[in-house]
């Protein structure tokens, strides 16, 4: 992400509550360059050009990073090319993240671009979340976020365990998301999650709204 398109989404960031420290749009062009150098031979992220994946996918990541909270575990479930992940953490989450990712040349990408950002905080493994139980933290994490995947209902199935009581599930919808979650109702109920708000907005550039749904865990009820 290089000066002048810092300068051209600077006010959209700003409006949405993310301040970039100094160092942070370095970190981005090397993601950036490196996230394109690689799509060329292996297709992580579909013929897309620079800019379009600014404005669609990291700026669509860092949506979530005010929600963030200062410290605490994060799981990115299904990581793919790092988003939302990798843009929280350059943007200077101060969370302890894992990301989770199945195919082998997405975790050489997503540690390749760690080692070269040199954030720290931040670690990879290669499983399928369904088969990773003993790869992840017992206790759940305090913020679980996917992009894209699966469907809604094996998402909230596969994800949901793994929040912590009192955590959050960030998921990412599209224009009308509100038939998803009447339908999801039942899965919701079996996790424990409460729709506690969707966050519409629109990308720049971008005509069709999007949602970023917040799922709340329930805290454990003590008997009575």
């Amino acid at each position: 992400m290089n000066e002048h398109t810092l300068k051209k989404y600077s006010p959209w960031l700003q409006e949405l509550g993310v301040d970039l420290d100094e160092a942070v749009p370095a970190l981005f062009e090397v993601y950036l360059d490196e996230l394109c150098r690689w799509n060329a031979r292996m297709n992580l992220v579909g013929p897309a050009s620079r800019d379009r994946i600014v404005r669609e996918l990291v700026l669509d990541s860092l949506l979530a990073f005010p929600l963030l909270p200062d410290r605490g575990k994060l799981l990115d479930v299904g990581s793919g090319a790092g988003f939302p992940a990798l843009p929280l953490k350059i943007c200077g989450s101060g969370m302890e993240f894992l990301l989770v990712e199945p195919i082998q040349k997405r975790v050489n990408f997503l540690k390749h671009v760690i080692r070269n950002t040199g954030i720290e905080g931040i670690s990879v493994v290669r499983a399928r979340i369904e088969s990773a139980p003993g790869l992840l933290n017992p206790d759940g994490y305090d913020v679980v976020t996917t992009r894209a995947m699966a469907r809604f209902a094996r998402t909230i199935r596969l994800c949901g365990r793994h929040v912590a009581a009192g955590g959050m599930l960030l998921t990412f919808h599209g224009e009308a998301p509100e038939k998803t979650f009447t339908e999801s109702a039942p899965g919701l109920e079996a996790e424990g999650l409460v729709l506690e708000r969707l966050v519409p907005y629109r990308l720049p550039g971008v005509v069709t709204a999007r949602h970023l749904a917040v799922l709340r865990k329930k805290s454990t009820l003590t008997a009575s």
